[in-house]
């Protein structure tokens, strides 16, 4: 899906809330102002747990991630950004070297094609909101590393 999607443009067979919320994952991972740029390598337990607080905060693009929450001390866990993510690194996007799925990678030559596709399909007041997006995600994410 998401190899298609950042190719074309387009998901052939998804829905406009579901490119919504891909659009957002991947704008998070790659959106960032200068100032935030997040680590090339990327910790599991952190990015959900970004994700959970950043939902909270951008409800119209995060709006279909939903979160279960254990006991406390234990991640959120989300079946759509699992996907996503699944998705992301089946089409080579972003890259799992453990065989714990304890950390991502995404390759600075992935992060210009996600960029790119993300300014073609969305227009300015969207990117900008969207530059927003990842720089509270680059700033949760670095304070839910300090949790681990």
């Amino acid at each position: 899906m998401v190899s298609s999607h950042l190719k074309r443009g387009r998901v052939e067979h998804s829905s406009e809330d579901e490119l919504h919320l891909v659009d957002a994952v991947l704008a998070a991972f790659s959106f960032q102002t200068k100032n935030r740029e997040l680590p090339e390598l990327l910790n599991v337990q952190a990015v959900y747990r970004a994700f959970a607080k950043l939902r909270e905060k951008y409800p119209a693009w995060l709006q279909d991630m939903r979160f279960t929450h254990g006991p406390e001390g234990t991640v959120p866990v989300s079946g759509a950004l699992e996907d996503i993510l699944f998705d992301l690194g089946a089409s080579g996007i972003m890259i799992v070297e453990n065989p714990w799925y304890k950390y991502l990678k995404i390759l600075p030559t992935k992060l210009q094609v996600i960029r790119q596709a993300i300014s073609r399909r969305r227009n300015e007041t969207d990117q900008n909101e969207l530059k927003r997006l990842a720089d509270e995600f680059s700033l949760l994410y670095s304070e839910a590393t300090k949790e681990e």
